[in-house]
């Protein structure tokens, strides 16, 4: 448990939730320390490190992204409601993008 909250709040602090041009939910962690990103992918090894210039990143797609946001979402603080929103998103199963837009307008005053 206390190794979801650390990672909560790394996530908080150095992650992001987008939405491809595909209408693909992806998590994405941003680090230089590499072995910060190795703990994350042994506790959820679905993710996957990639070398982008001088620092790495840890990325969860789709049904992937879910499983890692439900994990922390508990615990998150400043990405809490994004993270909730994507949660919604992918539970709906559905790429249509303009829902998900539709969703984060709904919510634009929340400190999104």
């Amino acid at each position: 448990m206390n190794d979801i909250i650390w990672i909560a709040g790394f996530f908080d602090g150095e992650g992001s939730i987008h939405l491809t041009t595909n209408g693909c939910i992806q998590v994405r962690i941003y680090n230089k320390n590499i072995d910060a990103l190795k703990f994350i992918q042994s506790k959820f090894p679905a993710g996957r490190i990639y070398k982008y210039n001088s620092c790495y990143n840890i990325r969860f797609n789709g049904k992937k992204a879910l499983t890692f946001l439900e994990a922390i979402l508990p615990y998150l603080k400043v990405r809490k409601k994004e993270a909730e929103l994507a949660v919604e998103y992918l539970k709906n199963d559905s790429r249509n993008i303009d829902i998900y837009r539709q969703m984060i307008n709904k919510h634009k005053g929340d400190n999104l």
